[in-house]
This record gives C-alpha cells, sequence and structure tokens, in this order.
C-alpha cells in the first residue's frame, strides 16, 4: 500500500485494510518525515520498492507539495505513471495545507 500523506482520505484506511483477511503482513509505505497511519516502511525522496522483477515504484518528496513529508510515487515503465496523492490535479495544483505558499510553489517547481 504506497500512500502520499498522513490526510484520513489517504491513509484512513491503512489499519483497517492491514486486519482484512488476505491483507495480513502487507507493507504500508509512507514518507519518513510523515505520520502516515500504519506505515511498515518509511521512504525518502529517491528510494525505490521493486515490485515483481518489472515493476519499480520511485518516491519523489524533499519537498513541501501538498503536506511536509509527503511523497509522490512514479512508476518508470513503458507505460510511466505519477501517483501524486493532492499534489497535482488536471488543470490546478492541491491546496498547501503546510508549508508557505512559497515552499510549496518551489516543490512543484522540482515537477517541471
Amino acid at each position: 500500500i504506497f500512500t502520499t500523506h498522513h490526510h484520513w482520505d489517504h491513509a484512513g484506511g491503512n489499519a483497517e485494510m492491514l486486519k482484512r483477511p488476505g491483507f495480513e503482513g502487507m507493507r504500508v509505505y509512507g514518507g519518513k518525515d510523515d505520520s502516515v497511519q500504519a506505515c511498515t516502511h518509511w521512504m525518502a525522496d529517491g528510494d525505490v520498492v521493486h515490485v515483481g522483477p518489472a515493476l519499480a515504484v520511485r518516491a519523489i518528496g524533499g519537498a513541501c507539495f501538498h503536506t511536509r513529508g509527503s511523497l509522490m510515487f512514479a512508476i518508470d515503465s513503458p507505460t510511466p505513471a505519477l501517483f501524486t496523492g493532492d499534489v497535482a490535479f488536471c488543470g490546478s495544483c492541491g491546496a498547501n495545507f503546510e508549508g508557505s505558499v512559497c515552499e510549496v510553489a518551489r516543490g512543484h517547481a522540482t515537477l517541471w
């Protein structure tokens, strides 16, 4: 379970999910500088998790995007994907709940 940040609508179900049959022992990934509920494996900017032989998930962080310590997860593959949490939306960016406008702007500048 890759969790972008600690807000309830992203991390609130982690602990409950781990109690469900078949999910016991599942890994929960989150930012090392965040307080993601039920996190079992902390990640930082540039860390990579290999899921099977062909899929790599790379953490992008180090900036105050939406919350301090939040991460985005990039799938580097022939069909790349970026899981942004609440950092970016089609046509806009997410609200900055933590950090100044300048910090969030610097964070977003790292994406482009």
